[in-house]
């Protein structure tokens, strides 16, 4: 018996989902109307190179994700960089008096970076975490009147951020500390 390209279609796509040759059968004889054995099923999958034609579907799927990756990073990268050129712009306009003024406005900036790379539910792994600081830090040592204070303070800075991390993993109940919410 002829079956049509929708027919075995449908069983490609039961056939990418996991399904067993019996359970596409199955399956297709609830909806195609007919009985379906096994081993036609079987002979699809020979015959059309369907292991073949998954993989090379799995490949594009994934190369999909890679990409919108990359869109997003890039978009990131972009933010980040117009953020950068707001903060060089508020520090020339606006120098700092003392190196407490400098610190506090450090700690605004890593909240307004936070809130900017990441959604209001989701977490951020102590390495994004790092990573986003150094940035930070890159960023506001190159002010001519914020960068040698920086110079001087950003181990004390870094040594009152991780310990405040670890005070707040130590309150959490949540089975990983290696998380922290954004």
């Amino acid at each position: 018996m002829a079956y049509s390209h929708e027919v075995r279609e449908e069983a490609f796509q039961l056939y990418c989902q996991g399904l067993n040759f019996q359970q596409i059968a199955l399956r297709l004889s609830e909806t195609a109307g007919g009985r379906i054995h096994r081993s036609t099923v079987t002979a699809w999958v020979h015959r059309y190179g369907w292991p073949e034609r998954r993989l090379r579907l799995r490949r594009q799927v994934e190369k999909m994700a890679d990409e919108k990756w990359a869109r997003e990073a890039a978009r990131l990268l972009s933010r980040l960089s117009c953020l950068r050129e707001d903060i060089l712009d508020a520090a020339a306009a606006r120098p700092f008096k003392s190196a407490e003024g400098a610190v506090r406005s450090l700690a605004a900036v890593q909240k307004v970076i936070g809130s900017l790379l990441m959604p209001r539910n989701d977490g951020i792994t102590l390495d994004q975490l790092d990573a986003v600081m150094a940035t930070v830090f890159q960023v506001l040592q190159q002010d001519e009147v914020l960068g040698p204070v920086l110079a001087e303070r950003q181990e004390a800075v870094l040594a009152r951020i991780e310990a405040q991390l670890a005070e707040h993993n130590n309150n959490i109940d949540s089975g990983s500390s290696n998380v922290v919410p954004a």
